[in-house]
């Protein structure tokens, strides 16, 4: 038998792909793995999806009009869902209480909101931008609002993206990282404090896996593990255990050893690659999930849960995903943003959501590891990925690796081989074998 640092797998007859999360200023979306989108909280501009302005929505209630949605984002008061054909939709502070297809967009592979902007990634490697841009959100050489996207100048080699409050962030091909529009407090990260309406190279950033944009300040992750901030940190959210801001990006060791990290609102948390989760930052509405409403300079565990997938920082909020799809939420509830009856002002402590998605699970049943069940080793892995290829007596099998978005990432697997996972970015998938007719279903990190 082998060893596996997975030490429990399950067994499912049907794939369950984990849902991916959102949290506005005061608003919450969440994809159910059938493909549509659940919306609570304020409603008052049509952030929820409901063809009508209402009072808070208190229970996570399905969006109109959106199928296949792969991936959410939340601003002030806009959602978006991107669909798995690449189209884009739309509701709320834009005023569609109706949630509409934007027409200019096909293509896309990702989207972010800011404050009051959004952006979307194409699959060509351009960026696109709409909404506020009085301080350069959108990055097209205006100050020049618009309804309607915009390409963003000079991107051509982009395969990630993010927006927070007035800024955004993207990262190149290459590496290295391009930022633009607010800069009050160094988000550029370019040494200045001058807003730009260009994208701007940060300073000094290379081998750049991952990146994260709060509202003022951001985050990179770089291939060797090291997490880098700059920006707005009056209130913590760099994680360094100061409150100094920085206008170029610093190493942050408190961080290192994080898989992913989320920048928000005034506050920020991140994953490791056993599951658990960190938060730190501003916490005046127990949005942390510390138990407490101090904030916090650096990255404290939150020990209800150890099997994290996503964090989603919010306004006055938080949310958490599970590998299992449970959300739950923490922090300010004034509006039902955190999916429970409105009354109680804001929790401390995460607590489950009900209803967020209709899932029905069969055939569940846990099983210890042995020969007799999956084994995905070594886990976490970079390059490659193996298992115990002797459990299945038929080699007619059929093998898919998901990311935490559902979405489908590789499929050229052969039986009894070792699986590249060298091209994969830094996160959670999940492996699906399905041999017969049962499925095996196990989740496995990427450093």
């Amino acid at each position: 038998m082998k060893t596996a640092l997975t030490i429990i797998t399950f067994f499912i007859s049907h794939l369950l792909i984990a849902q991916t999360i959102a949290t506005g200023e005061q608003h919450s979306l969440s994809v159910c793995q059938n493909g549509t989108v659940m919306a609570w909280g304020n409603n008052g501009n049509g952030a929820c999806g409901q063809g009508f302005y209402s009072n808070p929505i208190d229970v996570p209630t399905q969006v109109l009009n959106v199928t296949g949605a792969t991936m959410v984002a939340a601003g002030d008061g806009t959602s978006l869902a991107l669909s798995q054909d690449g189209s884009v939709w739309e509701w709320g502070e834009n005023g569609t209480v109706t949630p509409t297809q934007i027409s200019a967009l096909s293509g896309v592979t990702a989207i972010a909101c800011g404050s009051s902007h959004s952006i979307a990634l194409k699959n060509d490697g351009t960026v696109w931008a709409w909404g506020s841009n009085y301080q350069g959100e959108l990055g097209d050489g205006t100050n020049n609002s618009s309804t309607v996207p915009v390409q963003v100048s000079d991107l051509t080699d982009i395969i990630a993206i993010d927006a927070g409050g007035r800024n955004n962030i993207a990262l190149k091909s290459n590496g290295t990282v391009v930022t633009w529009g607010r800069n009050t407090y160094g988000a550029i990260g370019n040494g200045t404090t001058i807003d730009s309406n260009l994208p701007v190279d940060v300073t000094g950033l290379t081998n750049v896996t991952n990146v994260s944009c709060g509202s003022g300040f951001s985050f990179a992750k770089k291939q060797d593990g090291s997490v880098w901030g700059w920006g707005y940190n009056y209130e913590g959210q760099m994680g360094n255990g100061t409150m100094i801001e920085s206008h170029v990006p610093v190493e942050n060791t408190a961080l290192n050893g994080m898989i992913l990290v989320f920048a928000g609102w005034g506050h920020a948390g991140g994953i490791k690659a056993d599951g658990s989760v960190w938060t730190w930052g501003h916490n005046g509405t127990g949005k942390l999930g510390t138990g407490l409403t101090s904030d916090e300079l650096g990255p404290v565990e939150i020990s209800t849960f150890s099997d994290v997938n996503a964090f989603a920082p919010g306004g006055r909020h938080s949310m958490f995903l599970l590998s299992n799809g449970e959300l739950y939420s923490t922090g300010m509830n004034d509006e039902g943003q955190c999916g429970f009856t409105i009354g109680t002002t804001f929790y401390l402590d995460p607590l489950l959501i009900s209803g967020t998605c209709a899932i029905e699970v069969t055939g569940l049943e846990e099983v210890e590891t042995s020969n007799e069940a999956l084994i995905v080793y070594p886990n976490p892995a970079e390059n490659f990925l193996n298992l115990n290829w002797e459990l299945f007596t038929d080699k007619n099998i059929s093998a898919k690796i998901y990311s935490s978005l559902n979405k489908l990432v590789k499929t050229d697997i052969q039986y009894n081989s070792i699986i590249d996972i060298s091209t994969l970015e830094t996160g959670v998938y999940f492996l699906e074998i399905h041999n017969k007719d049962q499925r095996y279903f196990e989740r496995f990190i990427k450093n």
